[in-house]
């Protein structure tokens, strides 16, 4: 009964366990064969220059089975794409990776690749970034918005667009947009324009007189000329039909009265009237050109009972 016991219980064990391990053998057995598919068509992409596809059937059977070789195969992928980051990283996980699998394999040709190929994305990325030509040190640096500190005259920039501004005490700001491209060192000239300068304008206020032509001409002196002399002449001529007057009374008797009233009347006469009419057109001259001159009155002529003259400020 004991022996019979055993051997069924042999019996069980080898009919739940023999199953078991079939099914894990052909898990494992389909997970290869899928990354090993996998793996196939990422090669025939990668050598028909299909990066972008080899990039993501690798990607597909590092996650089915990750192993240090498609690792490699992802940093060549990366490589090819120009994406130097995801290059360096690929290459390192690749090595990580190689040393705890197989690190006997540490020292082929393939890993020495490998670390000769991260030297020179490393010194590559050192050179991605932009140089700021003419860049002062009282000068605030902002890239994308952000405060950014310059290493000497250099920044390091991600690849892409970025807009730069630089500010300074005394300037305009200063913008641009620049394109850094991976692996590679772009220039940026600085040109600080000064700010307009406020300055406070006094505006005097001057009376301007417009005229249409020159300024009229003044006949003021001659017509007051012409009024004295008139003047003068109608005096002149007053005294001699005066003493005329005066004389031919005392000889109108006489035979030389006739002479005298002759002698002195004509001229006093002639004086009368030269007189008036020089009196008169200088008073018209003064007139005339008094009226141009709204601040001054007119000259106006004053002739009564025994007065011939003129009346005005001159």
């Amino acid at each position: 009964m004991v022996r019979a016991g055993w051997f069924a219980l042999v019996v069980s064990t080898l009919v739940w366990t023999t199953p078991l391990s079939t099914t894990v053998s052909a898990q494992s057995g389909a997970t290869s064969s899928s990354a090993r598919s996998l793996h196939q068509q990422a090669q025939r992409a990668y050598a028909g220059g299909r990066y972008e596809e080899a990039l993501s059937l690798w990607q597909g059977a590092f996650a089915i089975e990750p192993r240090a070789g498609i690792q490699y195969n992802l940093s060549q992928c990366f490589g090819r794409l120009g994406r130097l980051d995801e290059e360096s990283a690929a290459l390192r996980r690749y090595l990580d990776m190689l040393a705890e699998e197989t690190p006997e394999r540490l020292g082929d040709a393939q890993a020495d690749s490998a670390r000769q190929r991260l030297v020179a994305i490393d010194e590559r990325l050192g050179r991605t970034g932009l140089e700021l030509v003419g860049l002062t040190a009282d000068s605030v640096l902002f890239v994308d918005d952000r405060t950014q500190t310059a290493e000497g005259d250099r920044i390091r920039l991600a690849p892409g667009t970025h807009a730069i501004r630089i500010e300074r005490a005394g300037y305009e700001p200063f913008r641009a947009s620049v394109t850094i491209v991976q692996g590679a060192s772009a220039s940026l000239a600085i040109e600080y324009t000064p700010e307009a300068e406020v300055r406070e304008v006094v505006v005097e206020r001057r009376e301007v007189v417009y005229q249409d032509g020159p300024a009229p001409r003044s006949y003021r002196g001659l017509g007051l000329g012409m009024a004295i002399a008139g003047g003068s002449t109608l005096a002149i001529g007053a005294a001699l039909g005066t003493i005329g007057l005066v004389r031919a009374r005392s000889e109108f008797s006489g035979p030389d009265g006739d002479q005298v009233v002759r002698r002195y009347g004509i001229p006093a006469d002639v004086s009368f009237g030269v007189g008036g009419a020089l009196a008169v057109a200088g008073v018209i001259v003064l007139i005339v050109d008094g009226g141009n001159d709204e601040e001054e009155p007119p000259v106006m002529p004053v002739i009564g009972a025994g007065v011939v003259g003129v009346r005005g400020t001159f």
